[in-house]
């Protein structure tokens, strides 16, 4: 089993994602707040905010979010790019069931909660929500700010429906952004509040109240160096190649192993557990440039995790190999 004493924190933000997550929920909030003020000029007469301000205030707002969007954008298609997974946050089929048991736990029927790992059907939800309406509604909200740009393309009617679609989807964007604030953030009945969403890192005392399964993903049972256990699926014949190469790696079947582990990682390019457990499978076949090359690139999926340092001990150590045998 992994060290606990070794993990004092976690990271889950990194320092760009931590800015276009602030980005997000500040202008997020901002356009929320100001949209139906500017849609009720009797009640901002009677606050005294001009109608002026408020627009100001509303456009900024909605460009702050625009930008944290399309740089959120960038940083995924970079990472795709590098052959890295950055489909996390995606939905997957068995959210829909972990909803419904979600419902049925809350209500006392389901004897058990779904589990917690690195990101639930709650981050799931709010993330596709949020990230499929802001371009639609920045648009729909530019057609409302300069119709003349937009009117000889759908006309005074398609205008006052554009306007009318901005609204429906601003209401439904506030309640996926006050779902995530809720449930992510606030984290109710577990930990009054979350701050891991503003510093990017969580003790592992917290992780291991706020996501117990996921703590327990990272702990995993170790066997010969390997990670052999992981609860999150993320492709059902990826995990099948992982398993069978870790069957190989108990066995000392090494060769096999790193073929297994190198057909997983065609699967799912940069999955840092099959990086890994390749680069423990190549230094005990001998091969010490194959295996520092494929712990270095888990060291860039994974720089914090729990096994990073094992990782870099590993490296160093092929390293001073390396050099010893250049020097003879």
């Amino acid at each position: 089993m992994a060290d606990t004493t070794q993990m004092k924190h976690i990271e889950v933000l990194g320092t760009v994602d931590r800015w276009i997550h602030w980005s997000a929920l500040a202008g997020g909030l901002g356009a929320i707040v100001t949209g139906p003020l500017l849609q009720s000029p009797g009640i901002t007469q009677g606050i005294g905010i001009e109608k002026g301000l408020l627009s100001l205030v509303h456009g900024l707002s909605a460009f702050i979010a625009v930008t944290a969007w399309i740089m959120h954008l960038g940083r995924v298609s970079l990472a795709w790019l590098e052959g890295k997974n950055p489909w996390g946050l995606l939905p997957r089929p068995r959210d829909l069931s972990d909803f419904i048991k979600g419902l049925l736990w809350s209500i006392g029927i389901a004897k058990s909660a779904p589990l917690r790992l690195r990101f639930s059907y709650r981050e799931r939800f709010s993330y596709i929500v949020i990230a499929l309406l802001t371009p639609v509604i920045s648009l729909t909200g530019l057609s409302i700010a300069q119709p003349e740009r937009f009117y000889s393309f759908v006309g005074a009617d398609g205008i006052m429906a554009l306007a009318s679609l901005h609204s429906i989807l601003g209401y439904l964007l506030t309640l996926a952004l006050f779902w995530h604030i809720y449930f992510a953030m606030l984290q109710p009945g577990v930990l009054w509040f979350n701050s891991s969403f503003i510093t990017g890192r969580l003790t592992w005392d917290k992780l291991c109240v706020i996501r117990p399964e996921w703590s327990r993903v990272i702990l995993g049972e170790v066997v010969d160096g390997l990670i052999v256990e992981d609860t999150e699926e993320e492709s059902v014949s990826v995990e099948e190649l992982l398993h069978e190469g870790n069957e190989a790696a108990r066995a000392k079947n090494y060769p096999e192993a790193v073929r297994l582990y190198k057909e997983a990682l065609e699967l799912y390019p940069g999955y840092p557990q099959a990086l890994y457990n390749l680069g423990v499978a190549l230094l005990r076949t001998k091969d010490l440039s194959g295996s520092r090359e494929a712990l270095t690139a888990f060291l860039a999926q994974d720089s914090f995790g729990p096994t990073a340092k094992r990782a870099r001990e590993l490296v160093a150590g092929i390293e001073r190999i390396e050099r010893e045998m250049r020097q003879k």
